[in-house]
């Protein structure tokens, strides 16, 4: 049991509604899923929105029942890009649903940040969300052209629909599709709000992937604090990009062969007029 004071992943800083969180709507009706949401619906300052049923985002497959596999399938998707590692990927293979592509992206892969492992101190809330936040630091800055591969199929397929995932969908997962609402012009409240709502269904996720995966014994270790997000790690990214480069198009064509005119059409391509 820990030692110290859990984080309540349910309380006004971690998990922040907006008018257009539409739960009923956003999260998909599987039994055996957690966390698999469509990212549509959220609206820009110039009377667009992302398009409903293009993008979805999610946990890995593998523990998907029968039904909800079926269910899966049902959503016509195009592509499955899993962020997971290449050892994880292979191990846990997805179950790609029938006539979808498949594309494992290892965005932590040699990936390094010195002095951050959690497991060399004290398990705790505070030593948890430093290397979380390290960790996020280091995607955003090394990182870039793994996740614009998801963004040249976007720019590349304008019908195509796709699923993105790691293992809880959550970390890598959460700063691609903070990388597409950005480039989709929405604001960074709803972003973020958007992220948070992984918190939503925080106890499913110990319940589900935790267990399965048997690094935590109960939802009173140490670990736990793990299975969910803070939003203060997500501004690390954010702060990132608009610190250093002023918004995302800059960033992108930056640390990406991306160009303007790919971006001017990935918005074409996911957007829609309200």
């Amino acid at each position: 049991m820990s030692k110290h004071k859990l984080t309540d992943f349910y309380d006004a800083h971690h998990l922040r509604y907006c008018d257009e969180s539409y739960l009923d709507k956003r999260f998909l009706p599987f039994d055996t899923a957690f966390n698999m949401r469509d990212i549509g619906g959220y609206t820009n300052n110039k009377n667009q929105r992302i398009k409903w049923n293009k993008i979805y985002r999610g946990e890995e497959l593998r523990h998907l029942d029968y039904h909800d596999h079926l269910k899966f399938e049902n959503l016509g998707l195009d592509y499955i890009f899993d962020f997971r590692g290449s050892a994880n990927s292979k191990y846990y293979p997805d179950r790609v649903p029938v006539g979808a592509k498949y594309r494992n992206i290892p965005v932590l892969d040699n990936l390094h940040f010195p002095n951050l492992d959690p497991f060399e101190q004290e398990l705790n809330p505070t030593t948890i969300s430093n290397y979380m936040k390290g960790l996020y630091y280091a995607q955003v800055k090394d990182r870039a052209p793994m996740f614009a591969e998801v963004l040249k199929v976007l720019r590349d397929e304008p019908d195509a629909k796709i699923y993105i995932h790691c293992t809880n969908g959550k970390d890598r997962t959460g700063f691609m599709i903070a990388l597409i609402m950005l480039i989709a012009g929405i604001d960074e409240e709803k972003i973020i709000s958007e992220y948070s709502l992984t918190n939503h269904r925080f106890n499913e996720a110990i319940s589900v992937l935790a267990a399965q995966f048997g690094n935590i014994s109960n939802t009173q270790s140490d670990e736990r604090d793990f299975y969910g997000v803070d939003p203060d790690w997500l501004e690390v990214q954010l702060n990132y990009i608009r610190d250093n480069y002023g918004n995302v198009d800059n960033y992108l064509i930056e640390n990406t062969d991306l160009t303007k005119e790919d971006l001017n059409t990935i918005r074409s391509n996911i957007l829609e007029s309200i």
